[in-house]
């Protein structure tokens, strides 16, 4: 609309996050959170919303440019859904730890590579595992939340500390 010479040469439009699974896919796909965030979705029917594309290429024939919008956004997907497989360049990109030339790997939208037969990389051993620390996190901080608050003299300022200061930084600072 303001008459830049590029509008022209536009491709397409995308996130880092869609860059980075084109190049390693060569397939122009965002998740639906990602894509919500470049322009509005239409929640009926999963796409962008199409009254606002409209609005959009009207706008834009009207400024004279030749472009229709939906043309340079990526397309949807929703999370598991098929969104591509590496290419060589992108498995050789990708490659680190376990994966080999001769692994084949689905690229879920929005999601972590995965073995043809569905299973994450990390085995179901590590992943067990990572459940077990998240729960012993998770009830630390439970049982911290119900120790009781030490009592506040005025709004921020705590017993014990010097007025107006914060502790250990007040100390360090005199």
């Amino acid at each position: 609309m303001n008459g830049e010479d590029h509008v022209d040469r536009i491709g397409h439009l995308t996130t880092l996050a869609g860059y980075v699974h084109w190049q390693l896919t060569g397939e122009k796909v965002l998740g639906i959170g990602d894509a919500s965030g470049m322009f509005p979705i239409d929640i009926a029917s999963g796409g962008y919303d199409a009254a606002m594309l409209a609005q959009f290429d009207h706008l834009a024939a009207e400024a004279g440019v030749d472009l229709r919008l939906a043309d340079l956004l990526p397309t949807i997907m929703l999370a598991g859904e098929r969104a591509g497989e590496l290419t060589e360049t992108g498995r050789e990109t990708a490659r680190s730890g376990r994966a080999t030339s001769s692994r084949r790997c689905a690229v879920p939208a929005g999601g972590r590579c995965r073995d043809w037969d569905g299973g994450h990389e990390l085995g179901r051993a590590a992943h067990r595992e990572r459940q077990r620390r998240h729960q012993h996190l998770r009830d630390d901080r439970a049982r911290a939340r119900a120790q009781p608050s030490p009592p506040r003299a005025r709004p921020g300022h705590y017993a014990g500390r010097g007025p107006g200061g914060d502790g250990a930084l007040q100390q360090r600072c005199q």
